[in-house]
């Protein structure tokens, strides 16, 4: 078992916590270890549990575009972009992100 694993593990075991605020750590980090093992979707799902309690969650929202596009989701990506872009219009990740989407798309702005 890699050291990934063990964090997956770890961090399914927390999110199962008790703490509402544990499990929310936790659940952040499984998404985030599960997107750099190459599981997307699984990090997607945890990803949308997470911003179905806080939809306006500016990190959140930008860790799901960029595993949406790691996942070659790339509308979906995108969209999750000009959500971010909506409340945060001059957000240089978030347009930078997006163009470079659009460019793979074949898309110029």
């Amino acid at each position: 078992m890699g050291k990934l694993d063990d964090a997956i593990k770890l961090y399914r075991e927390a999110a199962d916590a008790d703490s509402e605020n544990t499990e929310r750590l936790a659940r952040r980090g499984l998404a985030r270890a599960l997107s750099w093992d190459g599981r997307h979707s699984e990090s997607i799902k945890e990803y949308r549990i997470l911003l179905a309690r806080d939809p306006k969650n500016y990190e959140l929202q930008l860790a799901l575009a960029e595993v949406l596009a790691w996942d070659n989701r790339l509308k979906k990506a995108e969209a999750e972009y000009k959500k971010v872009l909506r409340d945060h219009p001059n957000d240089i990740r978030a347009l930078r992100e997006k163009d470079r989407i659009l460019s793979w798309r074949g898309h110029h702005r």
